[in-house]
């Protein structure tokens, strides 16, 4: 690994402002990249900051809880993570909320008290931990970060975009400007699709794709180790369809309630937090043959994926998920479950030869049933076959591409 030629002494600290909490309900490509990183690197993780509307409305909160004190007392902003690696996460103190103003020289004024509040706590870092060589990577955070103070010099800014921020509900109203100047000034910029790769390169000459994956030996554990059945669906005897991640705006809600329908003879399991504004569900709740567990520790993913007879990938096919590289689609690959997909990205088309890719809701019911009724899913040379085709799709490779980009480029700039 090009990353070991590096003398200790030259080996730069990474400092990550992320938006992504590294304690989330489901998996994160920054905090995932983050505790890869760690094995060779000292990181930091920036958590994005808590507004004090945030704290009002959800005051009572485990998430809240636990970052209120940090938040506010120095001494608590450090919690040094016992993993397998050199990971720290920092609290910042709770922020303004500004998304509320229109853009224009309000937001930007408030806007830029919350970047000095950012601003104070990296000096402080810099100065609490002796830091004087380190990387500054924003992953997909251009709220902060925007203006570092002056004495704050990283070797590289990097920027990672990981979704089309112009199409995220919550973060869309000033995210895709300021996502368009941060892509500007950014040293490098590293993209989980294709077509984000296309995107960010009207702003940058320095865009690299650097594509999703998966803990995939972790997955791959959980399938050979001798584990019982999760108990909440310990008592199902039909085939289990299962969806794992985020169910919120990139869910085709319509085609899931046609498939639902259709598969009446097979159990659906949706495991996941639901995404807030995420007000449609109630047709497909009325469905006996639906189940949502609520979100899962990603140790226990596995388990579940275990006992599916079939995993899917109900994607709207829009401007949004067009710029999707899915996690799970590595995840479910990864315990060897077949796959059923709709064609809503180029990067998903990518894995058509192994999974099974639908352009209809017609086509995708059929995909369910296949798979259901063979028991691919438990056909020993198939599972092999899956597991095999996304062995390198993991986060040591992807750390390793990160490193080759990064090391050239600070050779080319003598930083």
């Amino acid at each position: 690994m090009e990353i070991s030629k590096e003398k200790p002494a030259d080996k730069p600290c990474i400092i990550i402002l992320a938006l992504a909490r590294w304690d989330g309900p489901y998996t994160s490509t920054t905090f995932s990249l983050a505790k890869e990183f760690s094995r060779t690197h000292k990181v930091f993780y920036i958590e994005n900051p808590l507004t004090l509307k945030y704290v009002a409305q959800h005051f009572f909160t485990d998430e809240v809880k636990k970052r209120i004190l940090p938040g506010f007392f120095s001494k608590n902003k450090y919690k040094r993570l016992d993993i397998d690696g050199d990971l720290t996460v920092v609290t910042p103190n709770v922020t303004l909320p500004v998304n509320f103003f229109p853009q224009g020289k309000l937001y930007d004024f408030f806007s830029g008290l919350n970047d000095k509040r950012i601003g104070k706590l990296l000096m402080q870092l810099l100065k609490d931990h002796h830091i004087d060589n380190y990387i500054f990577l924003n992953a997909f955070n251009p709220f902060y970060g925007k203006r570092l103070p002056s004495s704050c010099k990283p070797r590289l800014f990097i920027y990672l975009c990981v979704d089309n921020i112009s199409h995220s509900y919550h973060i869309r109203k000033h995210g895709a400007y300021l996502e368009d100047e941060i892509v500007k000034k950014a040293d490098l910029v590293f993209c989980t699709s294709k077509e984000l790769v296309r995107s960010k390169s009207k702003h940058s000459s320095k865009v690299h794709l650097l594509s999703n994956a998966a803990d995939v030996q972790s997955f791959k554990k959980g399938y050979t180790r001798s584990s019982g059945i999760p108990a909440d669906i310990s008592g199902t005897t039909r085939p289990i369809i299962i969806y794992v991640g985020n169910i919120d705006q990139r869910l085709d809600v319509d085609l899931l309630v046609y498939v639902v329908d259709h598969c009446k003879d097979y159990q659906f399991l949706m495991v996941g937090p639901v995404s807030e504004g995420h007000d449609n569900l109630d047709k497909l709740r009325s469905f006996p043959n639906i189940q949502f567990a609520g979100p899962k520790p990603s140790s226990e993913l596995p388990g579940y994926l275990k006992q599916a007879a079939c995993a899917i990938i109900p994607f709207k096919c829009n401007e949004l998920t067009r710029s999707i590289y899915p996690l799970k689609v590595n995840e479910y690959l990864s315990v060897g479950r077949p796959v059923v997909s709709t064609t809503f990205s180029e990067d998903i088309s990518d894995f058509s030869e192994i999974i099974h890719l639908a352009t209809t809701k017609e086509e995708f019911t059929e995909g369910v049933k296949r798979y259901a009724e063979s028991n691919e899913a438990n056909d020993i040379s198939k599972v092999n076959e899956r597991i095999q085709f996304v062995e390198n799709n993991n986060w040591e490779n992807r750390a390793k591409q990160f490193w080759t980009i990064v090391q050239q480029e600070m050779r080319n700039h003598h930083v």
